[in-house]
Parts: C-alpha cells; sequence; structure tokens
C-alpha cells in the first residue's frame, strides 16, 4: 500500500476567512475548503495517519500539486538531479565576452577605472573562435558585456561573423549603459542575433546623473531615455531596464518604474539590488539590501503603488548560475577566464586563460563548480523554499565559506512567503472582479 506523507515543501495558511495552500517543489497554489485545511495543519503537527481519511479523488490532487508525496526523501533526491543534470549538461556553451575594458562611464562603484585602453586582439578573437569549436555543443549563447561593448561595436560584429560561421545554433544578448545606441546600431542587432538587452540606470534625472556620471556630458540620463525611445521604434528583441537600488535611492523606485512603464509597457523594468558596499555607501555605512530589506521593498511596492514586478509569487529554478555551470565562461579582454561577472578585472578569481595555457587555477573553478554547493548545506536542505531559490548567489556562498564573509544569501521570500502568497492572491482576486465589471 502506497503511503501517504505531507511534502516538506508543503505551506499552509489562512488570510481573511480563505485557507490556502502552496507548495515550493511544484509551485502550486490552492485554495481549499476548512476540513481539508484542518487535516493538512494536523498532518504537519504529526498526526499523519489523519490523511488516510482522504477520499481518492482528493488524495489525487494533492499527489499531483506535490502537496503529498510517498517519500519526503524522493523530492529532494529529484531536485538533486535535475540541478546536477543542469550544471554539468554538454549540449551548450555560455560565453560573456568583455569585448573592452574601457567604458564611458565613470560610475564609483564599477571595476573599469583602471583598464581603459584594453580590447580584443585578432589574435584573441581567433582563439575564441578555437574554444568554441573545442566544444561539441548544439547550442550557443553569448552575452556581450564590458567595460561599454558599443564603444567597440565593430569588434563585436567582426567577432559574431566569425561565430556566425561555425555550425551552431547561436543567440546573444547585449548588457549595455545605452548612451551609445543609435538608430544604425539597433537595426543591426537583428543581424547580430542579439535577442535581449539590458540597460541599467540609478533613478530618476538628477539621481542618475550623480551616480552613473558620463565622462563628458552631465545629462546621461536623457540621452539614455532618448535611445530607449529608438529601442521602442526599431527593435524587436526583449527590453529589461534594471534600476539600481540601495538605501540611498530605493524611494525614487516608484516614480523610475511608473515613468519607464508608461512609455515603454513591454519592457521589463525591475530592481537591481545592490549586495555589498560600495563606494557610494561608505560614508553611511553601507546601503547593502539584505533578504528582508528586498521583501519590504517590494511588498511596500505594491501595497503602495501596486507594482508588480513578476515577483510576488515564485518562480521554481530552473537553470544554473554560470558560476555552476561547467560550460559557462566569462572571457575578458586579455582572454582571461572567469565563472562570475563579478569577478572580470580581479586576477584573484581568473581561472584560464586562452592566449596563455599555463594560467590556470583549478582550485578557484572547483570551488564554484562544486564547491559551497546549497545541496550539501542543511541549512539550505532542510529548507522548505530550496527548489525556488537553489541557495542564493554562488559567489558570495564561495566568499562565505572562503573568506569568512557574511554575505545573506536567503531569498528574498524566506520568512515572507505568506504575505508574498498572500498579496498575489488578492491581487488575482481584484483582477478577476475587474474582469467580470467589464
Amino acid at each position: 500500500m502506497e503511503t501517504i506523507k505531507l511534502s516538506k515543501y508543503t505551506i499552509q495558511f489562512k488570510t481573511k476567512g480563505n485557507y490556502l495552500v502552496y507548495n515550493s517543489f511544484t509551485n502550486s497554489f490552492l485554495e481549499v475548503e476548512e476540513k481539508l485545511f484542518n487535516i493538512i495543519t494536523d498532518a504537519r503537527k504529526g498526526k499523519t495517519d489523519i490523511l488516510e481519511q482522504l477520499d481518492d479523488s482528493t488524495k489525487d490532487q494533492l499527489f499531483e500539486n506535490g502537496i503529498l508525496v510517498s517519500n519526503p526523501k524522493d523530492n529532494f533526491n529529484e531536485l538533486k538531479l535535475m540541478r546536477h543534470l543542469r550544471r554539468f549538461r554538454n549540449d551548450f556553451l555560455s560565453l560573456t565576452i568583455a569585448p573592452t575594458f574601457a567604458c564611458n562611464f565613470r560610475c564609483e562603484y564599477c571595476f573599469e577605472e583602471n583598464f581603459q585602453n584594453k580590447k580584443l586582439s585578432s589574435e584573441l578573437k581567433s582563439e575564441i573562435i578555437n574554444f568554441i569549436k573545442g566544444y561539441d555543443v548544439k547550442h550557443l549563447n553569448i552575452t556581450w558585456y564590458g567595460g561599454e561593448p558599443l564603444l567597440v561595436f565593430d569588434d563585436i560584429v567582426e567577432l559574431n561573423k566569425l561565430i556566425s560561421d561555425l555550425d551552431v545554433n547561436y543567440n546573444s544578448s547585449i548588457i549595455t549603459n545605452g548612451y551609445l545606441l543609435s538608430e544604425e546600431t539597433i537595426k543591426k542587432f537583428d543581424e547580430l542575433r542579439i535577442k535581449s538587452i539590458q540597460i541599467t540606470i540609478d533613478g530618476p534625472k538628477e539621481i542618475h546623473n550623480a551616480r552613473r556620471p558620463h565622462v563628458s556630458n552631465k545629462d546621461s540620463f536623457t540621452r539614455i531615455m532618448n535611445n530607449i525611445d529608438l529601442l521602442k521604434k526599431f527593435y524587436k528583441g526583449h527590453v529589461k531596464i534594471r534600476v539600481n537600488i540601495d538605501n540611498e535611492n530605493a524611494k525614487y523606485y516608484p516614480e523610475v518604474f511608473k515613468s519607464l512603464k508608461i512609455k515603454h509597457p513591454k519592457a521589463f523594468v525591475y530592481p537591481g539590488f545592490v549586495t555589498t558596499d560600495i563606494t557610494l555607501c561608505k560614508s553611511v555605512g553601507g546601503c547593502s539590501f539584505t533578504h528582508n530589506d528586498k521583501a519590504k521593498f517590494k511588498i511596500n511596492n505594491y501595497k503602495k503603488h501596486k507594482i508588480i514586478e513578476d515577483t510576488l509569487f515564485p518562480t521554481l529554478v530552473n537553470s544554473e548560475c554560470m558560476a555552476r555551470q561547467i560550460n559557462s565562461y566569462l572571457i575578458d579582454p586579455e582572454g582571461n577566464l572567469y565563472k562570475c561577472w563579478e569577478h572580470i578585472g580581479k586576477d584573484e578569481f581568473i581561472v584560464g586563460n586562452l592566449l596563455d595555457g599555463e594560467k590556470a587555477n583549478n582550485d578557484m573553478l572547483t570551488r564554484y563548480l562544486t564547491g559551497a554547493d546549497p545541496l550539501s548545506n542543511p541549512m539550505c536542505t532542510e529548507c522548505n523554499l530550496l527548489p525556488i531559490c537553489d541557495g542564493g548567489c554562488p559567489h558570495q556562498l564561495v566568499q562565505n565559506l572562503y573568506t569568512n564573509s557574511n554575505y545573506d544569501t536567503c531569498s528574498t521570500f524566506k520568512d515572507h512567503i505568506e504575505q508574498f502568497l498572500e498579496l498575489h492572491y488578492n491581487h488575482k482576486l481584484e483582477i478577476e472582479k475587474t474582469t467580470e465589471l467589464i
């Protein structure tokens, strides 16, 4: 006879007379009758035999949604298997390429200031192609990064041509400050297979211009906003606008979000939380956001401003950070290989070099591929939100383990999952009422 257990990933709570049950393994969210809710509550308290009283139809529904399981360990084993398969899959190669260290901005929190004149050499372009050829993959993804990649747009076009000549399914994206976008450049994005573009701003005009100053133009904000208008007119891909957020500028986010969404309703506007203390923050004793700060920020934005960035309801982790993927690397203009965007320009994090085969750091490589693994961390494995969290940023986890750092790596939903689910539930009810009125 099949045993019946309550999944460790099941969460149940009441809100204004409604009885809600959520499971983080399947990401299912159900409204149930009070009687069934009480049965689940009793099972949570150890009275698992009460689950045998459920009729077959109810049992089937709860099993299908992951609320009930035959053996709680099976969920974790399946989760572990899927994570390992994603980490070590060999049918794709993902490269982040920084074609230059140079940048036309002088942001105080960035790394580029000491590397202004470095860009891809012809030799390195050839070695990048040889590197790609060394992998027998079906899919290739390139992210153009920097520095500011549009400063050397001709190099991107040239390298793209070399990559396109390879027999591989290839797409790319670009991360840019947006200042050098033009109609001519944007119209080339399609042939460059650039399917997504990310632009970063730091707040409304005055705040952005102070935090992200251009080398000569005191008003980079206006130029960027005009260029985003060009994207709307000439670009068919996905536009993401990241708004850097810390305790110094968080209050301006609703204003920025609403103004952008009015003009660009299809753009994905989201907060990019500062997670390490930067130069701008030192004078005030630190301005980074903990997971509790992030949760309060998002909850307040919804309650006060009805801002939703697809974050009220959790998302299952269906991909791995490049730091843990065997076939993912960042390549800088000197041919150095890294496992994380945070590492570029920092010698201690180099794991190899395309121009110097002897320049390798296997210890650093294995730290990121297998060290500081949340699947081996009791705090993570016992957490009922592991399927929607994955333990947090691998770079921060490695730093915590090997350098005695103290990064807060928990999910935004940690300690706040019921609040988020309740807001999501009420939001759906509001939509249904609006639809009925229409």
